[in-house]
């Protein structure tokens, strides 16, 4: 043996882990909005569905991915932490910065993202819609995305908690609505955090 998880018990603890969260999310939603549970539920399959694809090679786990960096946050209570291609692009004395994290490797969704532009210059800073000019992003898959962005109410906030040369640190929390939709669809994000390699450009 060599110390690695043998391919068939890494394979079968993916099909358990996401078995557990899926009766997890059904017992503890029961009175969602049905929207929101189906949303919930695509969340999960479209997760396990991408876990599936890279099961043929066990180091595709490793692909673009770094665990000491990431974008987490607890989704109506349930906790999602994404670690692949976790980067944030801010410029040298720039006024823009992007963030972004995805759950697994090799496929675009699910994946968290977030823009601030501060024309004084991106600082640590505690940063709020609608005063400041920021959008969180939640992308489940194709046209499926939940925003920050609605309307003038103050419900989202970004803090910027640390900036070097190498990374990015901050918390965040609030609501990201359905883009597009009529009935006001929407995820409360709580206990937010990211930790990013910092790009600069």
């Amino acid at each position: 043996m060599d110390g690695k998880i043998p391919f068939v018990s890494l394979y079968m603890y993916r099909i358990g882990y996401i078995k557990y969260h899926l009766c997890q999310f059904v017992k503890g939603n029961e009175k969602l909005n049905l929207k929101i549970m189906k949303t919930k539920l695509l969340i999960l399959v479209t997760t396990l569905a991408a876990i599936f694809s890279s099961c043929s090679n066990d180091d595709d786990l490793n692909q673009n991915s770094n665990q000491n960096y990431y974008i987490k946050t607890k989704i109506n209570g349930d906790l999602a932490e994404y670690k692949y291609d976790a980067t944030v692009s801010l410029p040298l004395n720039g006024n823009t910065i992007s963030g972004y994290a995805k759950a697994v490797p090799n496929q675009p969704f699910p994946a968290f993202d977030f823009e601030i532009t501060d024309q004084t210059g991106i600082k640590v800073k505690n940063y709020a819609e609608p005063t400041n000019d920021m959008i969180f992003r939640l992308a489940i898959e194709g046209m499926i995305t939940y925003t920050s962005q609605h309307g003038n109410v103050e419900d989202f906030k970004i803090n910027i908690i640390e900036i070097t040369n190498d990374y990015v640190k901050g918390t965040f929390s609030g609501i990201v609505f359905l883009a597009q939709s009529t009935d006001g669809a929407n995820f409360t994000l709580t206990e937010g955090e990211f930790y990013l390699k910092r790009e600069i450009d």
